[in-house]
């Protein structure tokens, strides 16, 4: 029995072995079926992509110097004022009465100085005749300085009163567009800078000249540069691609001040060519940071990465062999490559899954060659990470 039962499980093993060989051999002669391209020359582009809001290159908060009640608002949102028009004027009741004030009071004071010389004079005669003392004499002497000095500051006083009443008319400092009007006839205009609270009246705004403000994920930051080419397309024209240039780069991050919050700095493009554009649009803009011209290429899903080392499936004949590479430039489609191929070599394109299984010496059988991808553009856009 126990004979007969070694005697089975010898057959059984035997058929497990031979079914494992067989499947192994049928393993090796398999090809795996794979999409390849053809290592060619291209011209590749690199940007990195950011996303804001339109500015104009002049805008202006308009406040008052002076405090009091808004009289009159001469403009209203969307009108058009040249520089020198008068925008709006605060009650000017107070200044007025202050300017008369002064007028009087340096009138007086001229009379009394004028007075003061004719004393003098007379004093002058007194004193060389011997009728008078010395400090009489010299009292009138002072009399008449201290009348001088305070005409003098009468004159100051009354050019700052007539300064003060000519601010009660706010006038446009540049020529450009009403974009916003915050206050109404009537209310108080509140003298302070524009950091003040309540302080800004209106804004104006030249609509000649644009800049966009975006933010570059600081991922990316190191490549912007002044005076790089972009791209900005605006929401409210979908069909509209703007020209312009890297202005100014700050280099302050501002952030969304949450918890593991995604920095971004603040890059300025000044955009070139007249459109209807308005201060606040939504934007988006891609900065050319990298071009490479005609250099080999080959498509980004091709590339595979082992041990912080880029490598490809090059393909000789019916089989693979893994090549490390040097990548270049990266677009969107298409990588440059410095080393380890040349022009018109082939290598592996996909699908993902069956470059995963491959090794050197795989069998393989090209199923598409050429990836088509030209139709999308051989660029690289670097996105903006969200904040969670």
């Amino acid at each position: 029995m126990v004979k007969k039962i070694l005697i089975v499980s010898g057959i059984v093993a035997l058929i497990v072995v031979f079914v494992v060989v067989n499947k192994n051999k049928s393993r090796n002669r398999e090809k795996y079926q794979i999409n390849a391209e053809v290592v060619k020359k291209r011209t590749i582009k690199e940007w990195v992509e950011g996303d804001g809001t339109l500015r104009a290159m002049k805008q202006v908060s308009i406040g008052s110097d002076v405090m009091g009640r808004i009289e009159k608002i001469y403009v209203r949102e969307g009108d058009i004022v040249h520089r020198g028009d008068t925008l709006l004027k605060v009650d000017p009741s107070t200044y007025m009465a202050k300017v008369n004030a002064q007028k009087a009071r340096l009138a007086q004071d001229i009379v009394n100085l004028k007075q003061s010389k004719v004393d003098l004079e007379r004093a002058q005669g007194l004193y060389s005749k011997g009728f008078i003392s010395k400090k009489a004499f010299e009292d009138a002497q002072n009399l008449k300085k201290r009348l001088t000095e305070l005409v003098v500051e009468d004159k100051s006083l009354l050019l700052e009163s007539e300064r003060e009443l000519s601010k009660t008319a706010i006038l446009s400092p540049i020529k450009g567009e009403v974009i916003a009007v915050y206050k109404e006839e009537g209310e108080m205009a509140i003298a302070g800078t524009i950091n003040t609270p309540g302080s800004v009246i209106m804004s104006v705004a030249g609509l000649d000249t644009f800049e966009a403000k975006v933010l570059v994920d600081e991922t990316e930051m190191t490549k912007i540069k002044l005076g790089q080419f972009a791209r900005v397309t605006v929401d409210a024209l979908a069909d509209s691609v703007i020209k312009g240039r890297v202005r100014r780069i700050v280099g302050m991050p501002e952030s969304s001040g949450s918890y593991n919050a995604v920095v971004s700095y603040p890059v300025y493009i000044i955009l070139s060519g007249k459109l209807k554009l308005l201060p606040g649009m939504s934007v988006n803009a891609r900065i050319l940071v990298s071009k490479a011209d005609s250099v080999p290429s080959i498509p980004v899903e091709s590339i595979g990465m082992q041990k912080r080392r880029f490598f490809v499936w090059k393909i000789t004949g019916d089989s693979v062999k893994k090549v490390f590479v040097k990548k270049g430039t990266e677009g969107m489609n298409f990588v440059q490559i410095e080393s380890g191929l040349n022009v018109h070599d082939t290598v592996a394109v996909g699908p993902s899954d069956v470059l995963n299984k491959l090794k050197t010496g795989s069998k393989i059988r090209i199923k598409a060659l050429g990836t088509g991808r030209k139709r999308y553009g051989n660029y690289k856009v670097r996105r903006r990470k969200k904040s969670l």
